[in-house]
C-alpha cells in the first residue's frame, strides 16, 4: 500500500485526497493486526520531475557549448571515439555527445545507480549537469558557463526546487 505525504508545519499531511483515503485504509489495516505482527514500512523522498529550464540548460547550454568547442578544436568522430575504423572527417553530433555524457555522468541516483536524462528528477538532473560540466572541463578543456549566476547556492539534493522564491534552473 502506497500513499504520499507532504511535511507542513511539522506535520505529515496527505499529498492528495486519494492519498488521504489510502492513509485511512492503512491505519485501519494496521489497527486490525494482532500484537507482535511484523510490518515493513518504506519511506523515500520524492523529488519533482526535472524542469524545462533544466532541459534547456542541458541541451541548449551544455551540449551546445561542448559541440561548438569540439568543432572549434577540429575534433572529428574518429578522434572523439578513438576509433580508426571510422572514416576521418565525420562530425561529432550533439546526440553522440549526449550519449557519451550520459554513460559517463549518469550515475546520479541517491544510491549511485545510473539514470538516463529522461528518468531523472530535479536533484538528479542538477547533479548530472554539474558532473558533465566537470567532465568536459577536465577532459576537453571546455568551460560550460553557469546557467544561473547563483547556481552553486541552489544545487543541493535537499533544496533543489523546494522553495517558491528560487529561480527555475538546473
Amino acid at each position: 500500500m502506497k500513499f504520499r505525504v507532504r511535511k507542513e508545519a511539522g506535520k505529515w499531511i496527505p499529498a492528495s485526497p486519494l492519498d488521504a483515503q489510502m492513509q485511512v485504509r492503512r491505519n485501519d489495516y494496521l489497527a486490525r493486526m494482532k500484537d507482535g505482527a511484523l510490518v515493513e514500512v518504506e519511506a523515500k523522498r520524492i523529488y519533482p520531475e526535472k524542469t524545462q529550464a533544466q532541459l534547456g540548460a542541458y541541451w541548449g547550454l551544455l551540449i551546445e557549448t561542448v559541440w561548438r568547442g569540439l568543432d572549434e578544436m577540429g575534433v572529428d568522430l574518429a578522434t572523439f571515439l578513438k576509433n580508426e575504423k571510422i572514416p576521418p572527417g565525420l562530425p561529432v553530433t550533439r546526440d553522440i555527445i549526449h550519449e557519451i555524457l550520459t554513460a559517463a555522468c549518469g550515475h546520479v541516483a541517491e544510491d549511485g545507480s545510473h539514470r538516463r536524462l529522461s528518468q531523472m528528477n530535479t536533484a538528479e538532473a542538477a547533479r548530472n549537469f554539474d558532473a558533465c560540466r566537470t567532465l568536459v572541463a577536465g577532459c576537453w578543456g571546455i568551460q560550460v558557463p553557469d546557467p544561473v549566476p547563483t547556481w552553486s547556492r541552489h544545487v543541493s539534493s535537499d533544496t533543489v526546487n523546494n522553495s517558491a522564491e528560487k529561480e527555475d534552473f538546473p
